[in-house]
């Protein structure tokens, strides 16, 4: 755990609150815009195996990442991103 000022910052987002929350968000978005995993692999141009390692919480995002998998959606990423902030699933 780090700290910068007042604010504890964890090391390790991988299956944190946060990260669950991210997955429930990319799974909601994608179910919501009619794709499957293998569409958006796909889209992406990556392996099947490395999206679903995303859904199933086994992978992180990073920066660009997040936003080229947005625009695979047909999702603007600040939208995206906006739910996942705001998500009531937290």
């Amino acid at each position: 755990m780090l700290t910068t000022g007042s604010i504890e910052v964890s090391t390790k987002s991988l299956r944190s609150r946060d990260h669950r929350a991210l997955i429930a968000v990319l799974r909601a978005t994608r179910a919501e815009v009619g794709v499957t995993q293998r569409d958006v692999a796909e889209r992406l141009k990556w392996a099947n195996s490395k999206y679903a390692a995303v859904e199933t919480g086994e992978r992180r995002l990073d920066v660009v990442e997040f936003k080229q998998l947005a625009e695979a959606l047909g999702v603007d990423p600040e939208l995206l991103f906006n739910r996942f902030i705001h998500w009531g699933g937290k």
